[in-house]
């Protein structure tokens, strides 16, 4: 089992009552993905950051060029082929933004989380290929 650092912020003005859920597909993406992209990784941190429209607007205009408030960004700290060598047994695998104000369900969080984690963790969607693959995990991870 990974230890795993969950850091969340709140900087939004919604009241935050899906903690544990954020929590509990943390920890089940991360010990599933970590150990078949890398068995040395032991302990991962990672911070999810709940943001306001107006905030989550300015971080997509300024890191993406994108002209619209965002559900989820993700900034991760490794490409998946530097994952998959890295010899530390300790990360810090990046961070997740959330709006919450886009956020209606808990099924809205699971999808936003489980899509940014994957991210973090080096899954894209810039080709067919690896859509497919980012899909594939996602699906997986959503009927749980």
């Amino acid at each position: 089992m990974i230890k795993i650092e969950f850091l969340l912020y709140n900087f939004s003005n919604i009241k935050i009552t899906q903690q544990d859920l954020l929590k509990q597909y943390t920890t089940k993406i991360i010990n599933t993905i970590i150990p078949l992209l890398n068995p040395n990784i032991k302990q991962v941190s990672l911070a999810v950051v709940m943001l306001n429209l107006q905030d989550s607007y300015q971080l997509n205009k300024i890191w993406r060029k994108k002209r619209y408030v965002p559900v989820e960004l993700s900034f991760a700290n490794y490409s998946q082929q530097y994952l998959k060598k890295i010899k530390e047994s300790s990360i810090i695998l990046g961070d997740i933004i959330l709006t919450p104000e886009l956020l209606q369900t808990s099924q809205d969080y699971k999808t936003a989380l489980i899509h940014s984690l994957l991210h973090l963790l080096g899954y894209n969607h810039n080709t067919q290929a690896n859509y497919k693959k980012m899909q594939k995990w996602e699906k997986s991870f959503l009927k749980n």
